[in-house]
């Protein structure tokens, strides 16, 4: 690892952000992830999910935040 690098994970965890390298390492990667997967998308995708997210919406409407929450816990219980 060149030392640019190093001082920028030192920095990182002198201003409090990450308790060890490898916190900082490991939030890097999933920073990659999760870029190259949003890069995946194309205009068209997103375009769709919204139209979907949007239809959704009209049929159903919205669902309460505290109903959500309790059937998101009993899911797991549901499948296993």
């Amino acid at each position: 690892m060149d030392r640019k690098t190093r001082k920028r994970i030192e920095g990182k965890m002198r201003a409090g952000e990450y308790a060890r390298p490898k916190d900082v390492v490991c939030a890097a990667v999933i920073s990659l992830l999760a870029r190259e997967t949003a890069a995946a998308f194309g205009a068209r995708d997103t375009e769709r999910l919204l139209a979907e997210g949007e239809e959704s919406l009209r049929k159903y409407g919205t669902l309460d935040a505290m109903e959500a929450l309790r059937g998101r816990r009993q899911r797991p219980a549901q499948i296993g």
